[in-house]
């Protein structure tokens, strides 16, 4: 019994981590575009 609450918490873990770093990975993305969406329309608008 012992040995399987182990695997399973294991899993567990590795599943939120990756769930973690898709999360992380999202926001640096959406940033990103942010930013670079923000630096287009500055260009747009100044002449």
């Amino acid at each position: 019994m012992g040995g399987t609450s182990i695997r399973i918490e294991t899993s567990i873990r590795n599943k939120a981590s990756l769930i973690v770093k898709i999360i992380l990975a999202v926001a640096v993305t959406c940033v990103a575009a942010a930013t670079t969406s923000a630096q287009s329309v500055k260009t747009v608008a100044s002449p």
